[in-house]
């Protein structure tokens, strides 16, 4: 066995020490359910990343699924698109690519446009890039 080949291995074998010596309780202290801290993974808006407002459109594409499509944009995003008139939210990916002008900023599929409620015209829209992030939650 090559030495660099036993790292892994040690690692793991310290790693899971570690983690059993952490549910090691006193003998006379018994276990309390609910105690504990716990890490959800939630979205997370970060308007920091990408946040814009302006019309939004449904698509003419026959392409199923929930996307939308915005001009100039360097990496697909996740983003999490409000319909300002009527308040509906939906959570969906995001591309680069053609919006049709007009001034529309977000071009959608009709699955995502029919989840906001949007029809034949342009509606205005916010969308706030979001990411999935570990949070805290505390006893």
């Amino acid at each position: 066995m090559k030495p660099h080949s036993r790292i892994p291995a040690m690692v793991l074998a310290i790693g899971l020490t570690c983690l059993s010596a952490c549910t090691l309780l006193p003998e006379d202290e018994p276990a309390r359910p609910g105690t504990g801290f716990q890490i959800e993974m939630q979205e997370v808006q970060r308007p920091d990343i990408l946040s814009r407002e302006g019309p939004a459109a449904r698509s003419s594409s026959q392409s199923g699924g929930m996307w939308g499509v915005v001009s100039g944009l360097r990496t697909s995003e996740q983003v999490l698109v409000e319909n300002t008139e009527n308040g509906k939210t939906v959570s969906i990916p995001l591309y680069s690519g053609p919006t049709g002008g007009g001034g529309i900023i977000l071009r959608l599929s009709r699955s995502a446009a029919d989840e906001l409620g949007i029809e034949d015209d342009p509606v205005p829209i916010r969308m706030t890039a979001v990411r999935i992030e570990p949070q805290l939650i505390q006893p």
